[in-house]
């Protein structure tokens, strides 16, 4: 019998998203979306998803939230 890995599904506030998509967007040339999401201990797949979201709803990222999370 195989040990069954389980995987955690963790649920992120829209508000928490948006910093994120801010962060990621107002990244410099010298930092990966990849770095972004270590950074943030977030999935890459899941901020790719986010990014794919945000393109496909045609919504901009706030100008101005603060990062203070981060």
């Amino acid at each position: 019998m195989s040990p069954q890995i389980s995987r955690k599904n963790k649920r992120y506030s829209a508000g928490f998203k948006e910093q994120v998509l801010v962060k990621v967007y107002s990244r410099g040339n010298d930092q990966s979306i990849k770095s972004v999401a270590d950074e943030l201990n977030i999935n890459l797949t899941t901020l790719k998803t986010w990014m794919k979201q945000n393109k496909a709803n045609s919504f901009s990222p706030p100008r101005c939230l603060p990062l203070s999370f981060m």
